[in-house]
């Protein structure tokens, strides 16, 4: 199995964890078409009380894990430490002695999702994460498993024709989605993150408002536009899609990621170099140019829908016709 690493375009470790399963299990997909597929390429998520780093996690919030797993045919379960730390620790023993991998959360290095791939004599978990010393091999757990996600054996075959529209749907509803619970999401939460840069003051001693939550959540929303735009100009997936509506789509993207990236925040391990004032004045201003952009894409992705479903209609009506002079 290939190892996780980051800056090779699979920052997400959700979605490289689960690329590694389900492509040696018998879904073979490339991460870029996971995170297109899902919508969480069109997603931007912030938590209500401030700047938590797992606002970036599909597995909360908009629901990015459930709907790819959904479409590919693939059930999830997910059990976390609510559900009983050996109810986690069952289900990796179980899923694993039967010959299996599994994803689990912060077993490995920070708090990232990992694939479990053996369990050894003395009943430590071994497996690949983004803190792999040497990536393509399994390393012991450090941490017991925050949750764990179990992949089921395919249920049902792909519908290869309505991925495309799917994928639009799914990155659409992202962006209309308000959000619930604890999470502000959609176009929405760009304002909400704004004003909590402009009027609120880092604490480091404040998980919610520590520099680490925003520094990751804003990465990975440069992250995930860009690996949105790769997937709608390139995958195979969508090719059913108008290629004029594909650049559309790819393009307004583009300039989101590009108003993102006018702003470089200092990594939160960096005491000489922390997170000032001025800088969060800029980021904010980022994110309000981003938020137009993301409205731009919104339209495009409309647009797109618009157009396939009439394609579509167009066909059922040929073939309809064609049955009924046959």
């Amino acid at each position: 199995m290939k190892g996780l690493r980051f800056g090779f375009n699979e920052d997400c470790s959700f979605f490289g964890a689960l690329q590694r399963v389900l492509s040696a299990t018998g879904t073979d997909i490339a991460y870029d078409d996971l995170v297109g597929l899902s919508g969480y390429g069109h997603r931007v998520q912030i938590h209500r009380l401030g700047w938590d780093p797992m606002s970036s996690d599909p597995t909360l919030g908009f629901p990015s894990a459930q709907k790819v797993c959904d479409l590919l045919r693939r059930p999830m379960i997910l059990l976390s430490v609510e559900d009983g730390e050996q109810v986690v620790d069952q289900a990796i023993l179980r899923t694993v002695g039967a010959g299996f991998p599994i994803l689990a959360h912060g077993v490995i290095g920070g708090p990232e999702w990992s694939v479990i791939t053996r369990v050894d004599d003395e009943g430590h978990f071994h497996g690949l994460s983004y803190h792999n010393q040497i990536a393509d091999e399994a390393e012991k757990a450090q941490h017991p498993a925050l949750a764990a996600i179990q992949i089921l054996p395919p249920v049902g075959a792909i519908n290869p024709s309505g991925l495309a529209l799917d994928a639009l749907f799914n990155a659409f509803d992202a962006l209309n989605n308000p959000g619930n619970g604890a999470y502000v999401s959609g176009l929405a939460s760009y304002e909400y993150w704004a004003k909590l840069l402009e009027e609120v003051e880092v604490d480091p001693d404040t998980p919610f408002l520590h520099p680490l939550g925003n520094y990751v959540t804003y990465n990975l929303l440069i992250h995930a536009r860009e690996t949105a735009e790769r997937f709608w100009r390139g995958s195979k997936l969508v090719s059913s899609i108008a290629g004029d509506d594909r650049i559309a789509i790819a393009d307004a993207l583009q300039k989101c990621s590009d108003a993102l990236k006018t702003v470089e925040l200092p990594h939160p391990l960096d005491k000489k170099n922390p997170l000032k004032r001025d800088i969060m004045i800029k980021q904010a201003g980022a994110l309000r140019a981003a938020m137009k952009a993301d409205a731009e894409v919104r339209l495009q992705l409309d647009v797109a829908i618009h157009h396939l479903l009439t394609e579509i209609v167009k066909d059922h009506e040929e073939a309809s016709q064609g049955s009924e002079e046959t």
